[in-house]
């Protein structure tokens, strides 16, 4: 999905910028169970890991169950990151420490986009709309 590359290409943009290398990449595919064996798989790959990135916050609350089932504390042992600040997020335990989007106008955007081809124009191909670092107890 276009999204999960735009993601990976900002994580590696961020990791560059700070001079840092970049860890195992591995597909979750958006979802809980791919979360869980995209966890399972970098604990086997690189069982020193101290923080993950998950492209969502779905993901990153598996990795968090994950990583508790093989006896690493979240944040003590390995800090997690998520990405949308869904009601997920906030239900997680540890609360999840993720980047907001900005939904309210993330659907406005659409809204536009769908009028403007309507009227028959060309709207803007890529719109990166603003992101927010939310800290919470998970890193």
């Amino acid at each position: 999905m276009a999204v999960g590359t735009d993601r990976l290409a900002g994580h590696r943009a961020a990791l560059a910028a700070a001079g840092l290398a970049e860890g195992p990449i591995v597909d979750g595919g958006f979802t809980a169970a791919g979360g869980a064996a995209a966890m399972a798989e970098i604990l086997v790959t690189c069982p020193d890991v101290d923080a993950v990135f998950a492209a969502s916050d779905l993901m990153a609350r598996a990795a968090v169950h994950e990583l508790a089932a093989h006896g690493r504390d979240v944040p003590g042992d390995v800090a997690v990151i998520g990405f949308d600040d869904s009601p997920v997020a906030i239900a997680a335990d540890p609360t999840l420490t993720t980047m907001r989007q900005p939904s309210h106008l993330l659907g406005a955007t659409m809204a536009d986009v769908l009028l403007a081809r309507l009227r028959g124009e060309a709207p803007a191909r890529d719109i990166i709309l603003p992101t927010e670092l939310v800290v919470r107890e998970s890193a």
